[in-house]
């Protein structure tokens, strides 16, 4: 009774106080009668100053009323659900709400939890609700709630908003002209337009939402090694999961669900763990196996090093079992190129190219000797396939240079324009040998594109391509100036920003031999890669900054006479 008595108070209190003013407002104002627009400035400043205690009390109760009648609703939900036995939406429900939760209390730890937990998620929340609507996912969940909340925060602070670098404009120009595009050129209705943004959000534009929000949250250097370490997390379960694959020929999550289900590249046994494919996996993993080493050359402690060179040796064999050439793409550039762009600790990278070199001279022929590992990484009809499907691609080029053929057609296109690759027949881009028969299903499915960058240019054309490219080498440019600017030892060091820099041009040539649309947390990684390293550099200018105006402070003025 208190609680609704109060209530009806603070909300009558206004009215009773407007009624008083309009009986018996005083006009006793210095220097005499003034006119009607001052009266009614002087009536408003009287009314907010007579309301104000009244409608801050009535905002606290409902605040109060809204939170008891959303925890009463919450109930309710849970309870019809746990009646009904729906406990995929019950987990589904409460990772919502814990990312709402923790997006708006700790914006930095939950994105880092984020990057570290993003492979898991898609198993413990995807709602899909048919053709033509977006899926509910972990990461649109999170990410829709960390940039809900960074931009109320942004508007409610009034902070300023930095002037974007030229990578960040070539990816914005970049995504409007996809949007834009899709709507003008691809034929269809609103329903298939919807799904296909929703199929390639994900590494579209969801990639950039992550970078901006890394570049918002992580304000400080232990934020910043907090975010590598995730990645550290990521890379040593996902190896983990390589090697379940690999010794039982059951997918990762069998191991804890009640159904077994097989590998879905079981030629040889590929690894492909919460990545969902094998080049992707191997992709990602030689960058985390990397980052122990780079952690390992820094660290200080012996037990601590053993632990990271093990956690490496783990990562580098999981990226093995994936049995995929392209996968192995990045772990050897970053085995090369280390020695070269490494300052600070070139020695120890030099050192492991030697160990690496003798490894392989030994484990070769040893690895070569199973007739299976020899057949899937020397199988010379893939790449036969690959060059019939490029030269496909290369034909929708011709055929739609400016624009492109439509985001999401890349595949009609292939079977439209489906072409020979010199002496080499068409057929192949089926996968498909034409000395070999084969069951009348097989003629109907075309391989699809594993060029990412021609992708691009057949489905975006020169003018989607040009951007795509030009963003990835404007960022790279930016994080060449922000390695001059470093230190030689360290955590954050060059050595570091050599190592992700290669580790992008290494993602980059991974997707030239396979679709970017398996790539998809891969692609995050990347991008969060680039608000890591400019992050760095801001830190690096506001350091500057702060010493500066403490050394001005620490001046003290010298008296002359004359």
């Amino acid at each position: 009774m208190r609680l609704l008595r109060d209530s009806l108070r603070a909300v009558l209190k206004p009215v009773a106080i407007i009624w008083d003013w309009l009986q018996g407002r005083s006009t006793a104002v210095s220097g005499g009668d003034v006119g009607v627009i001052a009266q009614a400035g002087y009536g408003l400043g009287f009314l907010r100053t007579r309301t104000a205690p009244g409608w801050r009390k009535l905002v606290r109760w409902g605040v109060v009323a809204l939170g008891f009648a959303a925890y009463f609703g919450l109930q309710l939900v849970l309870a019809y659900l746990c009646n009904q036995l729906m406990w995929v939406y019950i987990i589904a429900f409460m990772i919502m709400i814990a990312c709402l939760v923790f997006a708006a209390a700790k914006p930095a730890a939950t994105f880092i939890f984020w990057l570290a937990f993003s492979p898991l998620g898609f198993i413990f929340l995807r709602m899909d609700f048919g053709a033509g609507l977006p899926a509910i996912t972990f990461d649109r969940v999170t990410l829709a709630a960390l940039s809900f909340f960074l931009i109320l925060r942004t508007l409610l602070n009034r902070h300023r908003i930095k002037r974007p670098i030229a990578g960040e404009w070539f990816a914005l120009i970049q995504i409007a002209y996809i949007i834009l595009a899709l709507f003008v050129m691809k034929p269809g209705n609103l329903p298939s337009i919807l799904r296909t943004l929703s199929e390639k959000f994900d590494h579209i534009a969801l990639a950039l939402v992550a970078y901006f929000i890394a570049k918002s949250v992580l304000r400080t250097r232990k934020q910043l090694v907090g975010a590598l370490i995730a990645l550290l997390v990521a890379g040593v379960y996902s190896a983990l999961s390589a090697f379940y694959e690999h010794y039982t020929g059951l997918r990762w999550f069998s191991s804890f669900l009640p159904v077994e289900f097989g590998l879905a590249y079981a030629d040889i046994g590929r690894a492909s763990g919460p990545l969902i494919n094998p080049s992707a996996l191997g992709t990602f993993l030689g960058l985390t196996a990397f980052l122990s080493y780079h952690f390992y050359v820094t660290a200080q402690r012996k037990s601590l090093k053993g632990f990271l060179l093990v956690l490496m040796l783990l990562q580098l064999i999981g990226c093995y079992f994936t049995y995929t050439r392209g996968a192995y793409v990045g772990p050897a550039l970053l085995l090369v190129g280390m020695p070269f762009a490494a300052i600070g600790y070139r020695k120890q990278y030099v050192g492991l190219f030697l160990v690496a070199v003798v490894s392989m001279i030994i484990a070769a022929p040893i690895v070569m000797s199973n007739r299976n590992v020899h057949s899937r990484l020397t199988k010379e009809s893939t790449v036969l396939f690959r060059v019939a499907v490029t030269a496909s691609t290369f034909n929708i080029i011709k055929h739609h240079p400016l624009f492109g053929i439509g985001l999401g057609e890349i595949d009609n296109g292939l079977e439209k324009y489906m072409t020979n690759a010199g002496a080499l027949s068409g057929w192949y881009a089926r996968g498909i040998e034409p000395s070999k028969v084969y069951p009348q299903r097989k003629l109907w499915k075309i391989v699809t594109s594993h060029n990412s960058l021609l992708t691009i240019f057949a489905e975006e054309g020169i003018v989607g391509g040009v951007l795509y490219v030009g963003c990835f080498v404007a960022f790279l440019v930016h994080l060449i100036k922000v390695r001059a600017r470093l230190p030689d030892k360290g955590v954050l060091n060059k050595d570091l920003v050599s190592l992700l820099i290669l580790a992008c041009v290494g993602h980059f040539l991974a997707c030239l031999t396979y679709d970017i649309r398996f790539f998809k947390y891969p692609n995050y990684v990347l991008w969060a890669t680039y608000a890591i390293v400019i992050r760095l550099g801001e830190i690096l200018n506001e350091e500057a900054h702060a010493q500066k105006s403490q050394a001005k402070d620490q001046e003290t003025p010298v008296l002359t006479h004359t």
